[in-house]
């Protein structure tokens, strides 16, 4: 209800013409962000469009693997950014670093598998 109240058609939202160019949008976007970051995109999927209260609803899975300091701030720029985009699934796990000569492996990077969602209006 919220996103209906406030919908305007500006920055907040996709613009694309079909589904299919929003995804590739969101992935571009999402790349963008987070290689800016210092982070790494290991994979993306886009998951199925769907109808949400007058809004097309886009989801991306993405695995994404960084230093923690990097992935904190890929989190704020996607969060807080134009067009909104939304974490959700969030679930990390430590990646080790490599045993150098004797010493014990440090916890260097995160993986991060989390689903990003973007809303459109739809068009009807």
């Amino acid at each position: 209800d919220h996103l209906k109240r406030t919908h305007t058609p500006d920055a907040q939202y996709r613009h694309s013409t079909s589904a299919a160019l929003a995804a590739a949008e969101h992935q571009r976007l999402v790349q963008r962000l987070i290689v800016s970051k210092n982070a790494e995109v290991v994979r993306t999927q886009n998951l199925t469009t769907r109808q949400d209260e007058g809004f097309d609803r886009g989801a991306l899975k993405v695995r994404i693997r960084g230093e923690l300091d990097n992935i904190i701030q890929a989190f704020y720029v996607i969060e807080t950014g134009e067009p909104f985009v939304f974490m959700d699934k969030v679930s990390g796990r430590a990646s080790r670093g490599r045993r150098v000569r004797g010493q014990a492996p440090t916890l260097q990077t995160l993986d991060i598998d989390m689903e990003l969602i973007g809303y459109m209006p739809h068009s009807s």
